[in-house]
């Protein structure tokens, strides 16, 4: 039955280290890695935001057609916070960059049309050039919830780049790898807690109703 297949999923296995592990491990050795303290942190804070702005935006998509004051005031609060933190991310980006110039490459994420809101217009959105420098201050016009982040896997690739930006781009690299494992870990609990919810059904209806029903 289909609870057998899923029980698959049940299997002891060894677990990919979690970013949090992975977060530990890096934040003991920056400083002999890179020099300097404070990058792990920073990186954390980059991938955290672009979480709430996916959060965000799935939180307008699930607005009425005609929200209410309350529900509008709401989101207006989010965003205003959402950007509070991301000017404060990119500030503390040009001291982790020793004040370089930011410049976008090949593998700067483009938002999902699908997750973006109606009113933010994302027609006449060109993709990066590995040349276009990066004008956070033009972000602030934008809604939070579509402003570009500047992280260290968006240096233009091909070109020479500072040491600093490199090991800031290993330490990205390794956090990323940690989302990526609790994600598939909370798929494999999800999957699992289903095929206990199927053999719990297939069980019940193996049993039959009770006498009386």
């Amino acid at each position: 039955d289909r609870g057998e297949l899923l029980d698959i999923y049940q299997l002891k296995m060894d677990k990919a280290p979690s970013m949090a592990e992975i977060r530990l491990r890096l934040t003991e050795n920056e400083l002999s890695a890179n020099g300097r303290t404070g990058s792990v942190a920073w990186l954390i804070e980059g991938i955290n935001i672009e979480n709430s702005q996916d959060a965000l935006r799935l939180s307008i998509r699930q607005l009425p057609q005609d929200p209410t004051a309350s529900q509008r005031t709401a989101i207006e609060e989010r965003r205003q916070k959402l950007m509070a933190r991301i000017i404060k991310f990119h500030e503390a980006a040009e001291v982790m960059t020793n004040g370089m110039e930011l410049k976008g490459g090949e593998g700067a994420p483009l938002d999902n049309p699908e997750l973006c809101l109606e009113e933010a217009d994302t027609s006449n959105m060109e993709d990066p050039e590995e040349e276009d420098i990066l004008d956070f201050d033009s972000n602030i016009d934008s809604p939070a919830e579509v402003t570009k982040i500047w992280m260290p896997s968006w240096a233009a690739s091909g070109h020479i780049m500072d040491d600093v930006v490199l090991a800031l781009g290993q330490e990205e690299l390794e956090l990323r790898k940690g989302q990526a494992n609790d994600c598939l870990e909370k798929l494999r609990q999800a999957l699992g807690d289903r095929s206990v919810v199927f053999r719990e059904e297939n069980t019940l209806q193996q049993i039959g109703p009770s006498p009386g029903h």
